[in-house]
């Protein structure tokens, strides 16, 4: 996941490659201007991870499958995780005629506090 957000590939995040001031002073420790891959991961933020859920069917072709990963409360504010369900959203829709599916028929709900603030976003 570091590496994603590490655009110009230098081992180090800056401001403007990670696109949060708040999540950024959080994680450069030391002061410096930029955050190194072992700040982010003595952070909890970046960790290297795997889906929550792999391989997820949506039609019956063996490519027909979404990857669902989620980021815990404990790693970031309430406001990123819904943030984060959003684009999900937003990226599925955006997708729709490519992948053949029908955008207005497209919901994340859930029973916890971290999905049913995801609402709007129906």
């Amino acid at each position: 996941m570091f590496r994603r957000f590490d655009s110009d590939g230098d081992g180090r995040l800056s401001p403007a490659e990670l696109h949060s001031p708040r999540i950024f002073k959080r994680l450069d420790r030391d002061g410096d201007g930029f955050v190194t891959l072992e700040e982010a991961r003595a952070s909890g933020v970046f960790r290297d991870a795997h889906p929550t859920m792999e391989n997820v069917p949506y039609g019956p072709h063996e490519r027909n499958v979404l990857d669902f990963w989620y980021r815990f409360r404990k790693h970031a504010p309430i406001q990123e995780i819904l943030r984060d369900a959003a684009r999900a959203i937003q990226f599925i829709r955006h997708k729709a005629g490519e992948w053949n599916v029908d955008k207005k028929r497209i919901a994340k709900t859930g029973a916890n506090t971290s999905t049913t603030g995801t609402t709007p976003w129906r």
